[in-house]
């Protein structure tokens, strides 16, 4: 056990992803500095506005008090201005990827706010690589201590369905970018085993300067109010049901649970929105009035509403290995809720849930083996045993604030040792 930390850091934390814009990664990127900053440590967080598709975009609870560490650049969006905005940015970062320009804003004002301030590291995450380059031209330019997480792939290597269609040029930038990422950071950080695996498979990485740290619980207490309905098994799927995870095998056992147990009312909300493929389905198979969509909430309206669900549902793609941890299971676990994970065989969610329990892992690939596990998910409702038998609290032992962030502070630690070394 290493000696506990005396100095607590002044962080420079930068990502693309961050609160008020809500959506997974944001989430998680915003939970961690909510909890560094909890924990004693200065962050000072440059993000960028969120154009995709959020569940909501105001500083609200529990995202307020990150508001004054927060600097969003904003830019024209004017035609003639991005064009020439874009070249000049490509040309300051000898790059041209996606987010160039607010790369080009991120670094400005980083340079000032060192200048400013003596930072200790800095942090670069995902989502996208573009938070990456900023902090591999702040490496070359200041040398300060940085550390650069991925939580997906970077965007040359992602598996199966969820590839990106790349031209030659954006192959080329994109795979020089991670490169020259995994040459210059003093760490690289990654939240699962898997998904190091998965780097390691692409690119020539020093094991040494890797670390695992998991995502991290909300570093708050959670005041849930449950109202279940001992009448009806409810199920949940928090976030959209994306065509890539194949969402008809689970919508196809939930038919034949239902079939299966005619005396029973079962029912599965999908917090998020139902697609045109998705509301198909479920007409074909006659689930309209057992499958719902109660539309897009707030993380902290999410969390309430996931404490009156009797099941919570993962549901990845199925690909040969996964690599994910999803973070949706870190806030199904903080409320300890069992869990019902559709999963490749091999990876991320089959090891956890099979070391750690928290609820039934099947492949998702297997039709058979979903029905039967839904199954023995309802029979344990119907004896009363499905919360006593299958709740999450040791999944999210690896979850845990205090645990989370004393990984964050030994890496910490290191690399400030391995900045002293060179001095």
């Amino acid at each position: 056990m290493s000696q506990v930390i005396q100095t607590k850091k002044k962080i420079l934390f930068i990502t693309p992803g961050f609160a008020p814009y809500e959506f997974s990664e944001n989430i998680v990127n915003s939970k961690l500095v909510l909890a560094l900053i909890k924990a004693g440590h200065t962050v000072d967080v440059i993000a960028k506005i969120d154009e995709g598709s959020v569940y909501s975009n105001a500083w609200i609870e529990p995202w307020k008090e990150l508001r004054g560490f927060t600097i969003i650049p904003e830019y024209s969006n004017n035609k003639f201005n991005r064009f020439a905005d874009v070249i000049l940015s490509g040309i300051k970062f000898g790059s041209l990827v996606h987010g160039i320009r607010w790369a080009s804003r991120a670094y400005d004002i980083a340079i000032d706010k060192i200048n400013q301030h003596r930072y200790d590291l800095i942090l670069t995450r995902a989502p996208s690589d573009i938070g990456h380059l900023v902090g591999l031209k702040l490496k070359k330019t200041t040398g300060l201590p940085w550390i650069a997480n991925w939580n997906d792939p970077s965007t040359t290597i992602w598996p199966g369905e969820y590839k990106n269609k790349l031209s030659i040029g954006q192959k080329y930038f994109y795979s020089s970018l991670a490169k020259d990422v995994i040459k210059y950071a003093d760490l690289i950080t990654f939240p699962c085993d898997e998904l190091r695996d998965h780097f390691l498979s692409h690119f020539i990485i020093d094991i040494n300067k890797t670390r695992i740290i998991p995502h991290i619980n909300l570093p708050a207490e959670l005041t849930l109010e449950s109202g279940l309905d001992k009448g009806c098994l409810k199920m949940c799927h928090a976030g959209n049901l994306s065509k890539e995870r194949r969402p008809e095998k689970l919508l196809i056992a939930l038919s034949e649970a239902i079939r299966n147990n005619p005396k029973i009312d079962i029912t599965l909300d999908i917090i998020g929105s139902i697609n045109d493929n998705l509301s198909t389905l479920i007409t074909s198979l006659d689930l309209q009035n057992h499958v719902k969509s109660v539309g897009s909430m707030s993380f902290q309206e999410t969390m309430t509403q996931l404490n009156q669900y009797d099941l919570l549902i993962v549901v990845e793609a199925p690909v040969k290995m996964g690599i994910f941890l999803p973070s949706k299971v870190v806030d199904y676990s903080q409320i300890n809720k069992p869990i019902f994970s559709l999963s490749p065989v091999r990876g991320c969610m089959s090891r956890l849930m099979t070391t750690f329990g928290g609820g039934l892992v099947v492949d998702n690939d297997n039709p058979k083996e979903i029905s039967d596990g839904l199954q023995i998910l309802i029979n344990a409702w119907k004896t009363g045993d499905l919360t006593e038998k299958y709740n999450s609290q040791l999944l999210n032992s690896n979850f845990t604030v205090p645990g989370v962030i004393h990984e964050y502070e030994e890496a910490f630690d290191e690399i400030s040792n391995i900045e002293k070394s060179r001095q």
